[in-house]
């Protein structure tokens, strides 16, 4: 663990209480994360990430720096040995997929990526789990769709389990107890997050992170709304059907898009964009991100999410609709500013009835354009 013995204090508050950080590296976490509140009496704070694209639009490059960044410890550990790296959905289903990218090019050979979901598929579960102070506790991972990845399971040696902040370790260790029954030959176990605040190190697991810190927060006593009903699905049914591709959810090895032909990009240039993916569908639009911003574009990557959150602090601004993937969930979208065109990017070949994110976006911009991926 860091020695904080030369630490700074910082002092938060929010509308829902008092959030207290010691940290050695107080610019590098102002680099990494701001903060909010969530509306959530399990949790009533939350460290709002300037580099997921998550809750705050971010620059391409910003966030392959990250993901470069966390790939190059992982790299200092890792032998050529094979690999399975887990991304926690659904904040960090693109923070995994951009690091598995980042060893791809590094040279590593050897990995493969899975990531965790909410929803439903007709395909073999592997296992599923909980992230105990969730608004949405239930995460499920499937087997990989194809055979050879399915093989490679039994020969796995290192497990790399990413997220984007580790804070009590519980969901680290609740996936691990479910996984290691399935993989005979794992030797090493690596944990890589943004932000680390474990109070101590996890038996078994080596913790990576470009932050690490200590916090504690003094809930205020107010009013909470329970908006856990509203996060999941009532009556979960399969979405095959709606998700007729391998984004993730059901292991992927080799990921080449062709971006240009997504959209006609050559129209942006000189326009002020935002690429908006949808929850769990980050990865891909970060990628057509990227490819804009390497073309000149003045890009901005983000992604909707059904995290409830307060306006506060680091939150300016909030959209509420009902989500994309014919659930009736809530979603939301945080801090949206005003751009010239928004590229919505969705994976679900049909769009519901009551799925009016268009038409609210069409207020922050010129023109949206809802991209089937």
């Amino acid at each position: 663990m860091t020695n904080l013995s030369n630490s700074t204090d910082m002092h938060i508050c929010l509308q829902t209480g008092e959030l207290h950080i010691t940290t050695e590296q107080p610019q590098q976490l102002l680099r990494l994360s701001g903060f909010g509140s969530r509306a959530n009496k399990k949790r009533g704070f939350v460290f709002v990430s300037k580099v997921l694209g998550k809750h705050v639009p971010a620059r391409p490059q910003q966030m392959q720096t990250a993901q470069r960044e966390l790939a190059e410890l992982l790299l200092a550990r890792l032998s050529q040995r094979p690999t399975l790296l887990i991304g926690f959905a659904e904040t960090a289903t693109g923070l995994g997929f951009g690091v598995f990218e980042q060893l791809q090019q590094a040279g590593f050979a050897l990995a493969f990526y899975l990531h965790t979901t909410r929803y439903r598929l007709a395909q073999d579960l592997w296992l599923d789990f909980q992230e105990e102070h969730s608004h949405a506790t239930e995460h499920l991972l499937y087997q990989p769709q194809d055979a050879g990845l399915r093989a490679q399971l039994a020969r796995v040696e290192n497990l790399v389990l990413i997220d984007d902040e580790f804070s009590t370790g519980k969901t680290v260790q609740n996936l691990l107890r479910a996984l290691q029954p399935h993989l005979p030959a794992l030797r090493q176990v690596y944990a890589a997050a943004l932000l680390s605040w474990l109070p101590a190190p996890l038996m078994g697991i080596e913790c990576l992170n470009l932050h690490q810190g200590r916090f504690n927060f003094n809930e205020y006593s107010v009013t909470w709304v329970d908006n856990t009903a509203a996060s999941v699905a009532q009556q979960p049914v399969c979405l095959d059907w709606l998700l007729p591709c391998n984004f993730g959810r059901l292991g992927i090895q080799n990921f080449a898009p062709d971006y240009a032909s997504w959209t006609d990009w050559r129209s942006l240039r000189n326009k002020r964009v935002l690429v908006l993916g949808t929850g769990e569908f980050m990865h891909p639009a970060y990628g057509l991100g990227r490819f804009l911003e390497a073309q000149g574009v003045d890009v901005w990557v983000q992604s909707s999410t059904r995290s409830p959150l307060n306006v506060d602090a680091d939150i300016s601004n909030s959209l509420i609709f009902l989500d994309n993937y014919h659930e009736k969930v809530k979603n939301y979208l945080y801090n949206l500013d005003f751009y010239d065109s928004i590229l919505l990017c969705v994976e679900t070949l049909q769009l519901p009835a009551e799925f009016d994110l268009p038409q609210q976006l069409a207020a922050y911009a010129e023109e949206v354009r809802v991209l089937y991926c």
